[in-house]
């Protein structure tokens, strides 16, 4: 089967500049550029906004722009320049075509259930990058990249090169599950997989700074990740309805891929000869094993043994810690789920909410030094959900639901707390309707 088959051309959306009656956009001020200019106001919603409204950022009204270019089209010219560096960085392309077979047998005896499984898969990818040549080739030529026929120049005239991977695998899986009692059941796992590399690592552009004489590379060869992960659990299940459980897990990662390191230039499909001299730069496989451990901790409960409205009342709730051998991404260290019901004579109410620990979203290369950002984090986040519907009679029933129903914001931070790079209000989703049945 083919899995994907990924294209982008985000360049395709021409771009203009604004050169005023003057014809020099460089040389004004904001204010008078752009009519209704004034600066970003962060200090809203009784959040603190660190250092972000010192940065004296400018925001500019669209709204205004637009009447601009009714009235005065003159004012703006095509960015032709940079429409085409974009249609040439962007034109992208990605192939991957997965077979793949499965074996399982499953089996009982006595109190304890058994399940065996073995997976065969065989991908093949295949990415279009792009052929560019070094700025100082560009200059040598007598060319410049901010010209067209430079640029052409640069990208070999906007020819592209495909390069292909391979790779197979096997994936073993199983488990049992063991009945100590009537009410507590055992479960041991075991399973392996594969996290297939992202598309915008596999293809793309070329990025090459002169300056730094750094080249940005895709690696068509990215492995994918190999995970091999172990799960023990207990389960005790409440009478008459309900379950208290907790569970462990051990996840071994092999190959994990790290974005934005240094690497030799033939571990991503190049040579040496490749813009010779240059560092290059890519995602790329990290050596070694690397080790997740968590524990989770569930409940879930109907409390129906209550007597009369009470017994519609409900309650569930779960905490998930985890250790890793060493900092990651986009994971956060603990996370909880907890949610309360309330359904009786026709009457349902949910309100459920999680919660999130910090946790890094750049790249393991950034240090807190890095040029512009340091090191990002996702602050701490709080959600809650609300639901609830009243069925008038068979047919019609009224309800009515809410996501992040205290507005909490999505925030990005640099370094340490205080420092906030990104600010984000999704603001809070309402819904209410009548459902009929006839």
């Amino acid at each position: 089967m083919r899995r994907n088959d990924w294209r982008t051309n985000e360049g395709s959306f021409n771009q203009f500049q604004y050169v005023g009656p003057t014809g020099d956009l460089t040389q004004r001020a904001p204010e008078a550029v752009i009519p209704w200019t004034q600066n970003y106001q962060f200090q809203m919603l009784g959040f603190d906004a660190g250092n972000m409204n010192a940065q004296n950022w400018r925001a500019d009204s669209n709204y205004a722009t637009y009447d601009i270019f009714k009235a005065h089209p003159e004012y703006f010219v095509p960015d032709t320049v940079g429409n085409l560096k974009r249609d040439l960085d962007n034109n992208k392309r990605v192939t991957e075509d997965v077979f793949a077979g499965y074996f399982e047998v499953q089996a009982r005896t006595g109190r304890a259930r058994f399940d065996l499984g073995l997976r065969y898969e065989k991908t093949k990818t295949g990415a279009k990058v792009a052929n560019i040549r070094p700025v100082k080739d560009v200059t040598a030529a007598g060319l410049s990249v901010s010209t067209v026929e430079g640029l052409l120049y640069q990208y070999n005239g906007g020819s592209y090169s495909t390069r292909h991977g391979e790779y197979d695998d096997w994936f073993l899986s199983g488990g049992i599950k063991y009945d100590f009692t009537d009410n507590l059941v055992g479960q041991f796992a075991y399973s392996q997989s594969i996290l297939r590399p992202d598309y915008g690592n596999l293809g793309g552009v070329v990025s090459v700074n002169d300056d730094t004489q750094i080249v940005n590379v895709p690696n068509t060869l990215l492995k994918p990740e190999h995970s091999t992960k172990y799960f023990a659990g207990l389960q005790y299940f409440l009478e008459p309805s309900g379950v208290v459980g907790v569970s462990y897990y051990r996840l071994d990662i092999k190959d994990m891929q790290v974005t934005g390191i240094t690497v030799d230039p033939e571990d991503v499909g190049y040579s040496s000869g490749d813009y010779p001299g240059y560092i290059f730069r890519s995602a790329q496989n990290a050596p070694g094993i690397s080790t997740n451990e968590g524990v989770i901790f569930e409940y879930d409960q109907q409390f129906s043994f209550l007597p009369g409205a009470l017994k519609g009342f409900g309650m569930r709730a779960s905490l998930t810690m985890i250790d890793p051998d060493g900092e990651r991404v986009n994971m956060p260290k603990k996370a909880a789920n907890w949610g309360f019901r309330y359904s009786y004579s026709g009457f349902d109410l949910q309100l459920t909410g999680n919660w999130q620990d910090k946790y890094r979203t750049s790249a393991l290369s950034n240090t807190s030094t890095t040029a512009n950002n340091g090191i990002l984090y996702h602050a701490p986040r709080e959600l809650w959900n609300l639901s609830a519907s009243y069925k008038i009679d068979k047919n019609f029933e009224v309800m009515l639901a809410g996501r992040n129903i205290f507005n909490a914001p999505d925030v990005i931070y640099s370094n340490v707390p205080g420092r906030v790079q990104q600010y984000t209000i999704y603001g809070s989703m309402w819904n209410l309707g009548i459902k009929g049945t006839f």
